[in-house]
């Protein structure tokens, strides 16, 4: 199943795995109760959800979970450093206007994006999911200020 609360997503995602037998419903993923799952994966998901409402989000997830289930999630990370977050955001910034996107638009985006994307360092991360009772972490990806992590649920 997939979740997204923006019409367009849904009726993208709809197109490109026609062929798949996906599910896909417009919902906030907050208001979804998971039941029964093996794995859980969220792509880019959890950044754009209030930070209020994230703890709550990851203990559903982990409660949703199987013995053994996991969770996989890959995430916009702000750098535990501020020159590297720096040096990261400048090189992600060159690498979208070296593929199209025009300063204009990057700068359109970036104001667009203010207040909704709200990215947490990989610590916060972390403490969530163990606060969650998450007890096997592990970084499994890392590319810039993209992280990719895996977390197992316990017996």
């Amino acid at each position: 199943e997939g979740y997204d609360a923006v019409p367009e997503m849904i009726k993208f995602c709809k197109k490109k795995y026609k062929k798949k037998k996906i599910n896909f419903f417009k919902k906030d993923v907050t208001n979804v109760n998971f039941k029964n799952s093996s794995l859980i994966s969220s792509f880019y998901t959890i950044q754009f959800i209030k930070k209020s409402k994230r703890q709550i989000l990851i203990n559903k997830i982990h409660n949703g979970l199987n013995k053994n289930g996991a969770f996989f999630f890959v995430e916009k990370i702000l750098s535990e450093n501020s020159e590297v977050q720096t040096m990261f955001t400048q090189i992600y910034n060159e690498f979208k206007i070296k593929n199209g996107i025009s300063p204009a638009n990057l700068l359109k985006k970036s104001k667009s994006l203010k207040g909704i994307l709200m990215p947490l360092k990989s610590s916060e991360n972390i403490k969530m999911l163990k606060k969650a009772g998450f007890k096997n972490i592990e970084l499994v990806i890392k590319y810039g200020q993209f992280e990719g992590m895996l977390a197992i649920k316990g017996n």
